[in-house]
């Protein structure tokens, strides 16, 4: 029995490494679009460009909210499960 939940441990603990690298890989893509795009504003600024920038801008910003909501109610959720203990 503990064989199996040592497993199924291996196979969660791989899957997040896997999900975190994945998030990780979309938040630097979307920087280097970020920066890409600042440089050919600068160059020739257009309306489109600058539309561009804002939902590259709001895109991270989504992604960036939603590991902060997370790490957030796990921070909660530890604090308040060991609030009794002294």
């Amino acid at each position: 029995m503990e064989a199996h939940k040592a497993y199924i441990r291996g196979i969660l603990i791989k899957m997040s490494a896997q999900h975190k690298k994945i998030k990780q890989a979309q938040v630097n893509d979307l920087l280097t679009q970020m920066q890409l795009q600042e440089k050919t504003l600068q160059s020739h600024p257009t309306v489109d460009g600058r539309t561009t920038l804002m939902s590259l801008r709001r895109e991270l910003k989504t992604i960036l909210l939603e590991e902060y909501n997370k790490s957030t109610s796990f921070m909660q959720a530890n604090y308040y499960s060991s609030f009794n203990e002294p």
